[in-house]
């Protein structure tokens, strides 16, 4: 059972950066849980994994606040601080929706099975018209990036009881983590990294971190989004990386970087990486020792797109104001919490000497810090 929080959370909060990202415009509104402890503690954990590499990895809030504080965003209630994700009310409850690429705004006609020109407009005043369920089961089969928040109209209102088994899955990782049992030899871990965007690359840029051989694998035709945002960004996370790109139409190339690697790093679904002649459970029956990091919106079984901001409202990981409105926690904030969740899985079977399967996803990580204590004062 989750124990109250006797601190002074507000406090905490603000100086953390947060309260900077999570409400309206002119008005901060605080979680009624202890977010920020949750977040301290996956931080800890990682930091100390990077310990036992020899590496002081000095992780603070800015983990979380980065690209916010690169891009320059700031709160904006209902609507994501990149702007792309927002949180609307439907016929019983509550979804967020997701226009993250072009192609999501261009299937919103299809989706609402109505056109307008503002597709905004068109999905506020046709989702009150509709139930959650239909919402989200038309959305899925276009594969839009679109999610029920758990919660009827306000939280401790019909939380989803399904919301517990969206867990992280670090597969037969031993708790005893032993160090002497790592490479022979002591040469640096080979990591080939398949990700994009900023979860996976996080994981990443950590395990760079700690002296891991990191190679960043793009697509000659579709490289990573995170390059068509600011530089700094991309550049801060792939610091100290090599860089390779790979024809996928033609992917014996790829096939043969996988096998060398000692961990991996993908974020697609089983059926895509399959397309290309990639098959989990056959590379690493041919590399026993390998370490497998999978990073998902909503777990390896689950085909459904989402990225930071819709996992996160999946998870529950939002606030509510005064009127009983959610608003969003953070900027995406589902993505570095999955990132640091996945380094931690990623390190432990490096310490163990590999062989482990690490499968995290984006509302599975989400939902672990928005099960934190609830805040209570004296």
């Amino acid at each position: 059972m989750n124990r109250p929080v006797f601190m002074d959370f507000e406090r905490r909060w603000a100086i953390s950066g947060l309260e900077d990202l999570t409400g309206h415009a002119g008005e901060a509104v605080l979680p009624k849980r202890d977010f920020l402890a949750r977040l301290d503690e996956l931080s800890g954990r990682v930091e100390e994994l990077g310990e036992r590499f020899g590496v002081a990895l000095g992780l603070d809030h800015s983990v979380f606040m980065g690209r916010a504080a690169i891009l320059g965003l700031t709160r904006r209630g209902q609507t994501s601080c990149n702007g792309t994700c927002r949180l609307i009310e439907s016929g019983d409850g509550w979804l967020a929706v997701n226009l993250a690429r072009p192609e999501d705004v261009d299937l919103v006609p299809a989706w609402l099975c109505r056109k307008g020109d503002d597709p905004w407009k068109a999905i506020g005043k046709t989702a009150r018209r509709c139930s959650t369920a239909d919402l989200i089961e038309r959305a899925a089969m276009l594969g839009m990036p679109v999610a029920a928040i758990p919660f009827s109209r306000h939280p401790g209102e019909g939380r989803d009881p399904d919301l517990s088994s969206q867990t992280r899955r670090l597969s037969r990782l031993d708790p005893g983590l032993r160090q002497d049992d790592g490479l022979e030899g002591g040469r640096r871990p080979v990591v080939v990294d398949l990700s994009s965007l900023w979860a996976g690359p996080l994981c990443g840029h950590l395990l760079t971190r700690i002296g891991c051989r990191v190679i960043k694998v793009e697509s000659t035709t579709r490289p990573d989004g995170a390059r068509f945002g600011p530089a700094t960004f991309f550049e801060e996370l792939h610091n100290g990386q090599e860089f390779v790109t790979v024809d996928f139409a033609t992917p014996d190339r790829l096939r043969d970087l996988i096998l060398s690697a000692d961990v991996v790093i993908e974020g697609s679904r089983p059926r895509a990486l399959r397309q290309l002649g990639i098959d989990r459970d056959e590379v690493m029956s041919q590399r026993p020792s390998m370490t497998w990091v999978s990073i998902t919106a909503h777990g390896r079984d689950d085909a459904r797109v989402g990225f930071g901001d819709d996992a996160a409202a999946a998870a529950g990981l939002l606030a509510w104001d005064r009127a009983g409105r959610p608003v969003f926690v953070g900027d995406a904030i589902a993505d570095p919490i999955a990132g640091l969740t996945a380094a931690e899985g990623a390190m432990a079977s490096l310490l163990e000497g590999g062989g482990h399967t690490i499968d995290v996803s984006l509302s599975g990580a989400a939902a672990w810090v928005a099960d934190a204590p609830e805040i209570a004062s004296w």
